[in-house]
């Protein structure tokens, strides 16, 4: 007898699955113990007791200190919730962890604003150093780097000051990474103070004075770069360098704070971080939830996590850190998201260590890094969001207001979409809005990133203390390393240098990218012997790149041999519709030695076989349209994340020549180049008049006649309407036939004016006009007047070209008329006035003021009374024109974003404006003023010095001079 091994089989099995439904029962029984036991715990400053057990609302807890004697006992599934509009002082340091789908949470209860934890302490018993120099000596260890007053941050002193000759920095003249000598440096001695030295374009690095003499400076530790010559530096924690109200310093060996103050700091509120990190999660704190908490006040972190996983920080407010907002080592799977960060001086986000898996998404960071010399020293330091690892995500984050990059990676497999990056590298560059760099290969790269749908504009540039002559900010920059990015469906504008920048790096793929008006390059590439990665496997196909000045080029390559030439280029536009030659630019070694290239876009086909199907821009321009370039080529683009409606007041074509409809939809995160144009042969879009007609009240009317009896259409076209069922504004009913006839239907008792707004159509294009409906009683009603006003100077008499009756109405549709006559005023004037509402006024000799007159309308059987008021002006004055002034560099046009007449005004209130055209300048330069005062400077070529150029303002009546004064360096 063969062994019964199907029974053996099915009691194995049988017992297989009753072991596992055990388990399942075990880890069920568990979780429902966990969730049992988790407890909820209040605290609540304005209400709260520390003697309370905190487990309701009625028996909070009143201080972070009552709650950090039981920190160390929360487990999965706890809950620690502050009261919304309290406040609460002190850090939290966690060492215990959460489970999955049971994180221990740190969030609010009640309504109201955001509970605040803060990191500020107060400062009393200052003591007057003299020279009204303040100063208190800080216990404790804890790092002293933000310090506000009455609510507001102030700035460390420095010395020089920002207002001083060259920006407030002394020149490196030669250096060690221990020492500098400088150009200039004054007598006295800053032993003891910082020193901060921007030691390359990227970075400063903040070091403690340790001797100076003879003009050279000892400072510890030794820098991470070489100060490179020409490189700037100032001192500062040190009070000599606190001389305007607010500044302060801090000795970090003495512990002393000094501020300068006219006022006794004794009667203000001062306050300086007191903790370094607000909420520290140390080692292993896995599984940990903040939630709509506002942290505010710490030394170094807002938030601090170190070795813990699954962290999730959302719909919270992080401001006013010394140093980060965000910082995260060594872990894996945070969630950021929903978070408004500001005011933080170093990153807002940042992470090391091969951190995994990073979500940041939908937060709004502004007012980062902005302050040179104050956050944290050395590089990666002042990146809004920083990350180092693989697996991240950073998706629908808006950022603003940055004082260097915005989005930094480094690490494979990266998902950078749909994020708005806007006014970047303002204080430090060789930067972008998006950079990417991975200079020792540290990281994979083995899995492909993806930067799609994001918008990058206004990347400044910081000239400021720079050793470079040319401020460097670009767009879109996969630096040293970078290699295997998709960069797709961006839109890059208004960058200084480059829109795009590949430096020394491979396999990037560049695709359907727009880029608009880069001071340099709109494309750059540039291969070194700083990485030993070529520029090659990369492919640029179906990019828009668009030159807005006769100065900017399509595309540079800088290359070390000729390898770049494998890369593939093909169905670009290369726009620059003032002059098309020389628009492409190499620079590389032929096999015979370096030599530069320039090309036209036919040369540089026939050359070397790329770009074969590539277009240039569809028309050509006058350079003198430049300066008028959003008129010319306008950029439009949809940063939301819903469709949106584009409309056009002129004639425009796309990149292809095609005529552009009137109107258009871009999806969330795209952009669209248009070209001005004239239609030889317009289709011009029909003409809407509105209708107005009067029904009775709960009465249905059918129209005798078509809404489109009055509309008309230029080309002759068939006009229609939309037809169909709508609702009017006042919830009415409205059958409307596509040839303009209707039937409406009052809502029930509904008396007054209601309107509907009516598509009229040629095939071709659209307008509207409205349908205005009249529902009035059976019985007569009184018409309705409104006042009316006017303005005159004294002793001046008014001949009315429009009627009192203009704005006044009868409910029930009837004719009105003003009931005629010659009528004294309030103030001893007088007024005629004929029926169809036309009138005359004469004031009382030398009257200043306001005069009033009744008037009288009627609609044959009821009347209605109103005034009309009269404000009698003195003598006119003529507007004040004050002096403005700008610096730019050598050779440079500018452009203004701000009025001439931002500083003038009129002493009577009128309404001034700049008397528009196109001046000479003192030294033979250009300036262009329209109306509202926005203007185009364009200098004497290669003139340095100071320019001078008049302007006018008029208030319609007199006029006043002013002068633009622009420093040329």
């Amino acid at each position: 007898m063969y062994p019964n091994y199907l029974n053996q089989k099915e009691l194995y099995t049988n017992q297989t699955h009753y072991e596992m439904k055990k388990n399942i029962l075990i880890i069920v029984l568990l979780l429902s113990f966990t969730n049992i036991f988790a407890t909820n715990y209040y605290i609540s400053s304005s209400s709260g007791n520390d003697s309370n057990d905190g487990k309701s609302e009625n028996s909070a807890w009143k201080t972070i200190s009552k709650l950090n004697t039981i920190i160390k006992t929360l487990g999965a599934g706890d809950v620690v919730l502050f009261k919304s509009g309290d406040t609460f002082s002190g850090s939290i340091s966690l060492t215990t962890a959460g489970s999955s789908g049971s994180p221990i949470t740190f969030s609010s209860y009640g309504s109201g604003e955001r509970p605040i934890i803060t990191g500020f302490i107060p400062v009393t018993d200052w003591v007057n150093n003299g020279g009204n120099i303040w100063s208190k000596t800080i216990s404790g260890s804890h790092v002293v780097s933000a310090l506000q007053l009455n609510g507001n941050p102030q700035k460390v002193g420095r010395y020089p000051k920002s207002t001083e000759p060259n920006r407030g920095y002394y020149t490196v003249k030669s250096s060690t990474q221990t020492s500098i000598t400088g150009n200039d440096l004054p007598p006295t001695n800053w032993t003891g103070a910082e020193i901060v030295i921007r030691t390359v374009p990227w970075a400063f690095e903040m070091r403690e004075v340790t001797s100076q003499s003879n003009g050279t400076v000892k400072f510890n530790p030794t820098t991470a770069y070489l100060p490179r010559v020409n490189a700037g530096f100032f001192f500062q924690h040190d009070p000599r360098a606190c001389t305007s109200e607010g500044e302060w310093s801090f000795n970090k060996k003495t512990r002393l704070l000094s501020i300068y103050s006219t006022i006794d700091p004794n009667t203000l509120d001062i306050q300086i971080t007191g903790y370094d990190n607000l909420i520290d999660l140390y080692y292993y704190s896995h599984y940990i939830t903040i939630e709509n908490l506002y942290l505010k006040g710490a030394g170094i972190n807002l938030i601090n996590e170190k070795a813990s996983n699954f962290i999730e920080i959302k719909n919270c407010e992080l401001a006013y850190s010394g140093g980060r907002g965000i910082h995260l080592e060594t872990g894996t799977n945070a969630i950021i998201d929903g978070n408004y960060i500001h005011d933080v001086y170093a990153n807002a986000i940042a992470s090391r260590n091969n951190y995994q898996n990073a979500s940041i998404t939908n937060n709004t960071i502004e007012k980062v890094a902005l302050v040179a010399g104050m956050g944290v020293s050395g590089v990666k330091t002042c990146s809004a969001i920083s990350i180092v690892g693989s697996n991240t995500v950073v998706n629908k984050n808006v950022l603003r207001l940055l004082g260097y990059i915005g989005i930094s990676w480094t690490g494979d497999n990266a998902t950078i979409t749909y994020n708005k990056v806007s006014f970047f590298c303002a204080v430090l560059d060789d930067g972008a809005g998006i950079y990417s760099y991975d200079g020792a290969d540290q990281y994979p790269n083995i899995l492909q990133s993806k930067v799609l749908y994001n918008i990058v504009d206004f990347g400044f540039g910081a000239e400021d203390g720079s050793s470079e002559e040319e401020p460097v900010a670009n767009g879109i920059y996969m630096d040293d390393g970078s290699n295997n990015v998709e960069i797709k469906y961006n839109t890059v504008s208004n960058i200084r240098k480059a829109g795009i920048y590949i430096h020394n790096s491979n396999n990037i793929d560049v695709q359907f990218n727009t880029v608009y008006r880069s001071g340099s390059y709109l494309l750059y590439l540039y291969n070194d012997s700083l990485h030993p990665n070529t520029i090659t496997g990369c492919t640029f196909k179906n990019n828009i790149l668009v030159a807005t000045t006769t100065t900017q080029k399509i595309l540079f390559v800088h290359s070390q041999n000729g390898d770049f030439l494998t890369n593939v280029f093909d169905n670009n536009y290369y726009c620059k519709p003032y002059n098309e030659n020389e628009i492409i630019n190499l620079w590389y070694n032929n096999g015979s030695g370096y030599r530069a290239y320039a090309y036209s876009l036919s040369e540089w086909k026939t050359a070397y076989k790329l770009d074969l199907n590539t277009k240039l821009a569809p028309i050509t321009l006058d350079p003198k349209t430049q300066i008028l370039r959003s008129k010319w080529m306008p950029l439009d683009v949809n940063d939301t994340m819903e469709p949106q409606e584009f409309t056009l007041n002129d004639s425009y074509v796309d990149v292809n020549g095609v005529y552009s409809p009137s109107s258009f939809i871009l999806e969330p995160f795209t952009s669209k180049i248009l070209f001005r144009k004239e239609n030889e042969n317009p289709i011009k879009p029909p003409v809407a008049v509105n209708d107005t007609i009067s029904v009775l009240k709960n009465t249905t009317y059918t129209s005798s006649t078509s809404l489109i009896d009055n509309d008309y259409d230029p080309n002759s076209l068939k006009l229609s309407v939309t037809a169909g069922t709508f609702s009017s504004e006042k919830d009415g009913n409205i059958v409307l036939k596509a040839d303009g006839s209707y039937v409406y239907t009052p809502q029930t008792n509904f008396t007054g004016e209601d309107t509907f707004i009516y598509t009229l159509t040629n095939g071709t294009s659209t307008d509207s006009a409205k349908l205005v409906v009249n529902v009035i009683n059976n019985n007569n009603s009184a018409p309705v007047a409104l006042n009316d006003a006017i303005t005159l100077p004294v002793n001046a008499s008014w001949t009315s070209k429009i009627s009192l009756m203009q704005n006044d109405y009868d409910p029930d549709g009837d004719e009105i008329s003003v009931i005629p006559g010659t009528f004294p005023t309030n103030q001893g004037g007088s007024l005629t006035v004929s029926s169809d509402g036309l009138y005359t006024y004469v004031p009382k000799t030398n009257f200043i003021g306001e005069d009033t007159v009744d008037y009288t309308i009627t609609d044959g059987s009821l009347t209605s009374t109103a005034k009309l008021i009269v404000t009698l002006k003195g003598p006119n004055n003529a507007p004040v024109a004050v002096n403005d002034f700008i610096t730019v560099p050598e050779n440079t046009s500018w452009i203004s974003t701000i009025s001439l007449m931002d500083n003038d005004y009129d002493p009577d209130g009128d309404e001034i404006s700049v008397i528009p055209g196109t001046f000479s300048t003192n030294q033979g330069g250009s300036l262009t003023v329209t109306s509202d005062g926005l203007y185009t400077y364009i200098p004497k070529t290669n003139f340095i010095g100071e320019d001078t150029v008049d302007y006018t303002i008029t208030d319609g009546s007199l006029t006043s001079m002013g002068k633009l004064f622009v420093t040329i360096e």
